[in-house]
Parts: C-alpha cells; sequence; structure tokens
C-alpha cells in the first residue's frame, strides 16, 4: 500500500509540475515573441532578482515543514502557524535589504526597479504558499498540491496573456505575477482549512526556535542552489543593455526545457533510491551507476542536436533578434548539460545522509560562478556569463564525483557517462546533413531516434534496467 502510495504521488507530482513548467516555458516564448527585446529583458531581470531574495525569506523550511509533518502529523497545526509567522517576519527582512541593494547598485535603471517593487509582491505571497502545500505533501496528498501548483502557473499565465495582447505593458505583466501567486495563495488556503480543519492557530516560540536551529542546512542549499542559478542575470542587468538580457534570458529558458525531463526522472527514482539504501539493497551502487548511465542517454543527444541546430530553434521559437544569443546558448547548452547529472548525484548524497556535503559542494561551485561572473561578464557580456556558469556547473560536477569518489570511482563513472556520448557523436553529422533539407522539429526527432535506437541495439541502455530502479 506505501508503494503503492509512493508511486501514484509521484506520478501526480511529475505530471503536474512537469505540465506547470512546460506552460510557464512557452509563456516565456510568449513573451519574448510579442515584447520589444528591451521590455522581455527588463521582465526577466524584475522575476529573477526577487526569486533570489525569495530564497532567504523562504529560508529552506519547506523541505523541513515536509519531513517534520510526515513525521508526526501532531505537530502539523503549530508547525505550518509558526512557519507562517517566521516567514512573514523573514519576507518584510528580504524586501527590505532587496529594496535596499535595487536602490544603492541599480540607481541608475528606474525602469528596472519599478518593476521589481510590482514583482515583489509575489515574495511573501509565495513563502505562505509553499508553508500550505508543505503540508499537502507531509500528508502524502501530492495530488492536491500539484493542482495547486499548475492553477498558480494557469492563472499567471492566462492573466499575462490577456494583458500583453491588450495592452503590452510589461508593468502590468510585472503586477499580474504578484496577483496570481497572491490568488495562488488564498485558493490554497482554502483548499487547506476545507481538507485539515483541525489545523487550528498554535503559537508556539519553541516550534520557531527549532525551525530556525533545523532549517539552516536546507537554506544553505536552497540559496547557494538558487545564487548559482539566478545570479548572473544580475551582473548582465547592471553591466550589459537590457536587449543583451532578454536575448540570454530567451537562450536560458530554451535550455531549461530539456532539464524538466532529466529532473522527473531523478526526482521520481529518489523515494525508491531511499527505500533501497534504508533497506541495505546489495545492489544498490549498481542501480546508481545504471542511472547515470540512462541520464547520458538523455542527455547526449539533446546537448549535441541543440548545439549543432541551436540557430533555427531560436529564431522560430522566438524572433530573428534571438540570433544574438546562439553562442551563449551553445556555451550554456554544456554547462546545463551537466545538470543532467548534478541533481542525481546530490540525491543521492541526501540519501547517504551527506547533506554537508551538497552544502559545500554548491558552495564551491557558487564562489567560482560569482568570480567568473565578475571577471568575464564586464568584458565579454554574455558570452563571458556562459563561460562562467560553465565553469561554475563543472566544478560542481567535480565535487560530486568527488564525493561519490568512495563508493562509485570515478572511472566507473565515466564508463557510463561515454557510450551514450560516442554514439550520439557518430550521428551528429546526421542532424548538421538534415539542417538545409527540413525544420528542426522533424530533423531533431530523426536525429534521437537513431541515437536511442542504437542506444538498445548495442546494450547501451536495457529496458530491464527499469527493474533496478523500484523496490521489490
Amino acid at each position: 500500500m506505501v508503494k503503492n502510495k509512493v508511486i501514484r504521488n509521484t506520478i501526480a507530482m511529475f505530471s503536474g509540475q512537469s505540465g506547470a513548467q512546460v506552460i510557464a516555458m512557452l509563456f516565456t516564448v510568449f513573451l519574448g515573441k510579442m515584447l520589444p527585446d528591451k521590455a522581455f529583458g527588463q521582465i526577466r531581470f524584475a522575476i529573477t532578482f526577487v526569486v533570489i531574495f525569495m530564497a532567504f525569506a523562504e529560508y529552506g523550511l519547506q523541505s523541513l515543514l515536509i519531513r517534520e509533518i510526515a513525521r508526526d502529523k501532531e505537530k502539523a497545526a503549530s508547525l505550518f502557524w509558526n512557519s507562517v509567522i517566521l516567514k512573514t517576519i523573514f519576507s518584510v527582512i528580504a524586501m527590505f535589504i532587496g529594496w535596499m541593494v535595487l536602490d544603492h547598485f541599480f540607481a541608475d535603471f528606474p525602469e528596472k526597479r519599478i518593476l521589481v517593487y510590482l514583482v515583489s509582491g509575489s515574495l511573501i505571497f509565495n513563502t505562505w504558499y509553499f508553508s500550505i502545500s508543505s503540508v499537502f505533501i507531509g500528508y502524502q496528498e501530492n495530488h492536491i498540491e500539484t493542482l495547486l501548483f499548475f492553477i498558480g502557473k494557469v492563472i499567471y499565465v492566462a492573466g499575462g496573456v490577456l494583458v500583453v495582447l491588450i495592452s503590452r505593458d510589461v508593468k502590468a505583466v510585472a503586477l499580474m505575477f504578484s496577483i496570481a501567486t497572491g490568488l495562488q495563495c488564498i485558493i490554497a488556503f482554502i483548499c487547506l482549512v476545507m481538507r485539515h480543519r483541525h489545523l487550528k492557530f498554535n503559537f508556539d516560540f519553541s516550534i520557531i526556535k527549532y525551525l530556525i536551529t533545523h532549517g539552516w542546512q536546507f537554506f544553505s542549499i536552497t540559496i547557494f542552489t538558487t545564487l548559482n542559478l539566478k545570479f548572473d542575470n544580475i551582473f548582465i542587468g547592471k553591466w550589459c543593455p537590457d536587449t543583451e538580457l532578454g536575448h540570454y534570458a530567451g537562450a536560458y529558458s530554451l535550455i531549461l526545457a530539456p532539464i524538466i525531463l532529466a529532473n522527473a526522472f531523478v526526482r521520481s527514482m529518489y523515494p525508491a533510491l531511499s527505500e533501497l539504501h534504508n533497506n541495505n539493497d546489495s545492489d544498490f551502487w549498481l542501480r546508481i551507476a545504471k542511472g547515470f548511465r540512462w541520464l547520458a542517454a538523455l542527455a547526449f543527444p539533446v546537448l549535441i542536436f541543440m548545439t549543432i541546430d541551436g540557430g533555427r530553434i531560436l529564431t522560430t521559437v522566438f524572433k530573428k533578434s534571438f540570433i544574438a544569443g546562439l553562442l551563449p546558448m551553445q556555451i550554456l547548452i554544456w554547462g546545463q548539460g551537466l545538470d543532467f547529472f548534478c541533481p542525481f548525484a546530490g540525491h543521492t548524497l541526501y540519501v547517504l545522509n551527506r547533506q554537508k556535503w551538497v552544502i559545500a559542494i554548491t558552495g564551491f561551485s557558487l564562489l567560482a560562478n560569482i568570480i567568473a561572473d565578475v571577471i568575464l561578464i564586464k568584458q565579454y557580456g554574455t558570452v563571458g556569463a556562459s563561460v562562467a556558469k560553465l565553469i561554475a556547473l563543472l566544478v560542481m560536477f567535480g565535487g560530486y564525483a568527488f564525493a561519490l569518489r568512495k563508493w562509485l570511482p570515478v572511472n566507473k563513472l565515466f564508463r557510463q557517462l561515454f557510450p551514450p556520448l560516442v554514439i550520439s557523436l557518430a550521428f551528429s553529422p546526421v542532424a548538421w546533413y538534415l539542417r538545409p533539407v527540413m525544420p528542426f522539429w522533424i530533423s531533431g526527432p530523426i536525429y534521437a531516434s537513431l541515437c536511442l535506437g542504437t542506444f538498445f541495439a548495442v546494450k547501451t541502455i536495457k529496458w530491464s534496467d527499469l527493474k533496478l530502479f523500484s523496490p521489490e
């Protein structure tokens, strides 16, 4: 019964969240097509700026709340309400600090500042929503949380599309972001009250103290990861034209599309691997090795094809002016390609209860990212930002390989990655040859099918491998 519930919750969570992410990505494409390149860059900057400070306000409490509520349902009311109180305080502090940073470093960019102020309303609403969603997940009601997450994205996208079609006013789009998160939070709270009427308000200072003292590890991982993903946008927004930031944001959004697939694969394996490790499974590390092999089989055809045909993808999905983002995208795709493997390695360390390793690795990666950003962006713009991201993710990948070397030696790890890479490279002339012959949405699946068929034909991957990822 427990296993069936885990499978059901996993499917519900990933179908809903992946669908919501796809909708959000399509909306980003819509904004890139409909708004001027400068306005698109400005709205992407504003959202990114607020998301960074949202991570400070959230304090990594969602993961802690889920774990504690799942362990002891009797504490759910105290954990929920006191987390809301704590997050409200953190949100006000984070918003105040964010505005100070904005006024100090972006005093000469009044349009950006106005957009950040309009988006800032989403900060406190999102932190409240994460507390609500933690209750549903803690009670293993993932289907409800997934539905609420999806509804929030639909509200924002529908409202944003309407605003753009009526006025194309980027300020209205920014305000809609805050309104949508507020509506999502209200709907979620109503569902929570209807589903769990027993969660009466209960202020408990000891719970607040517990959340602060036990949330720091989750906070460290969350903030390091968020800054690693978003900090380059802040430097670009400071030192580069808004148009260049818009082209970079467009390229980045396309790269994130295949990462959705990798994240779904990784997170769907995580509960099963946790159960297997707790049961002292003798084939645990064989399963981890096979997981890396499957991720490589998913990653390399996508990375190689987007490198070869990225120009047509960018100009077709967005518009011709976005060709300026081609070189940054071609560099970024190989940096973000490592994101097919890094989350899996991080989740493996979670299973081993090595969270401090993840903190150290993401921290060093962030440090490398910031240093490279400062050195490269001023001189090389978004190309420099792409190189900095690649350096940071190489540091992260190297750190995870080092951390896992005791159980999964580096030579064994690379033996999992190289066969899919070699096969994908062998078929790359096909992708190159098909470029002038047919649209990329036809040539891409043909190239991927050739790679996938060969993977199975030479037994690089096998369907029987999937049995290794499920508890008996």
